[in-house]
């Protein structure tokens, strides 16, 4: 379904068959945005998946670990200010 605005004299039957016309790349379009939203998420998170991977492969430092993981997933789902608050409560 596509909603437009209300127009002062109405749409003449051309204009709504135009509307018609273009609605189906306009849900394309809009089905690609969001595919693309999706992958570029798990692009992120594999990321961060990954460097907590190898933080985890070259210490043994629980802190650090955990640093790391927060800051890497809070960057993933885009709340890096929530890292830093995060961090600050559990390690003061």
């Amino acid at each position: 379904m596509l909603r437009v605005a209300n127009h002062e004299r109405g749409y003449s039957c051309e204009q709504q068959e135009d509307l018609e016309a273009i609605m189906p790349a306009i849900v394309q379009a809009l089905q690609r945005e969001s595919s693309e939203k999706k992958r570029e998420r798990m692009e992120a998170m594999l990321f961060a998946l990954n460097s907590i991977n190898q933080i985890i492969h070259s210490t043994l430092k629980f802190d650090q670990i955990m640093k790391k993981m927060i800051l890497e997933e809070s960057q993933a789902i885009g709340w890096e200010r929530i890292s830093f608050l995060l961090e600050s409560m559990i390690f003061g």
